[in-house]
Parts: structure tokens; sequence; C-alpha cells
């Protein structure tokens, strides 16, 4: 026989309730000092003050969750949006470094080009320098025409006096002249 068959005067299922507990599940007419009345009391004391913190917490934590919750749907955007544009960056790398070989290529061209503008400059300077030589030379050869343009002009002054010379003389041979003429049969 179990103990609750003993308790129940060795009838199964029937009869008197264990002691302290009425047919309602209930306690009954226990006296406060009982240990199992002590201890009901502390559970129950022990359940309201857990309902109380409960609801407390609820009240932290489902709002806090919530935040949580939309903090993380941002912090995941932002991710998604840092991947998205770390792509455009890498493609727009792409072609930049496309850009800059197509831009090596055209210096090299240009590094050509300036070498024969530095030849052609080259050639530019000796031509300039062969053309200050001749400059030289003429400016020497224009003050021998000056030199000579001077004795020319000196000797043309002599000549000028030497014919108004002749010119005052041909007017002092002129009556003589005259005179035989009239002699002169012809």
């Amino acid at each position: 026989m179990s103990d609750t068959d003993a308790n129940n005067g060795g009838k199964m299922g029937g009869g008197k309730p264990p002691a302290g507990r009425n047919s309602g599940g209930g306690w009954d007419g226990m006296d406060a000092d009982h240990p199992i009345v002590g201890m009901t009391e502390g559970l129950d004391k022990f359940t309201q003050a857990f309902s109380a913190s409960a609801r407390r917490w609820e009240l932290i934590v489902y709002p806090s969750l919530f935040a949580f919750i939309i903090l993380a749907s941002y912090g995941f955007y932002l991710i998604y949006k840092l991947t998205t544009d770390a792509d455009r960056i890498t493609n727009q790398m792409d072609s930049m470094v496309h850009s800059m070989v197509v831009v090596s290529e055209h210096m090299v061209q240009v590094a050509n080009n300036l070498s024969t503008i530095t030849g052609s400059m080259n050639t530019v300077a000796l031509e300039v320098s062969n053309q200050a030589r001749s400059i030289d030379s003429m400016n020497l050869i224009v003050d021998r025409m000056n030199g000579s343009v001077a004795a020319i002009s000196g000797t043309v002054f002599q000549l000028r006096q030497d014919m108004g010379v002749m010119t005052n003389q041909m007017h002092n041979v002129a009556r003589p002249m005259n005179f035989m003429n009239s002699i002169m049969p012809w």
C-alpha cells in the first residue's frame, strides 16, 4: 500500500482528502504555524514580486528589443550601402586605370613630339645664329657703303665747286671768243 492509500484508510480513490486539503484543491483549516502554510504564503509573495518585476522588465526589454531590431536593420542597410558604394568605387577605379593607360600611351607620343620640337628649335637656333652673323657682315658692308657714299658726296661737292669755277671762267673766256667769232668768216 502506498502512503496515499494509508491516509485514505486503505481505500482506493475515495474517502477523505489528505489533511489540510479540501475537496476543491485549496487549503482548509490549517493553522498558521503549519510549515506548508508558511511556504505557500512565501511562494505567493514570490510569485507576486516576480510578476511585478516581470512587468517592469517587459516595459524595459520589449522597447529595447524593438530599438535593437531597428538599429540592426539600419546597420544592415548601412553595410549594404557601403558595399554598394565600394563596388561602384572599384568600377570607377577600374575605368580610371584604363584611362591612365591611354594617357600614358599618349604621353609617349607627347614625349616624341617634344623631342622633335626640341630638334626643330635647335635648327632654328642655328639659323638665327647664322642670320646674326650675316647681319653682322651686312652691317660692315653698309658701314663701308656709308664711307663710300660720304667719299662720293665729297667728290660731287668738289665737282660742283669746280663746275662753278669753270662757269665763271667761261664767262671770262666768252668775251674774247665773241670778238674772235666776229673776225672769223664762217
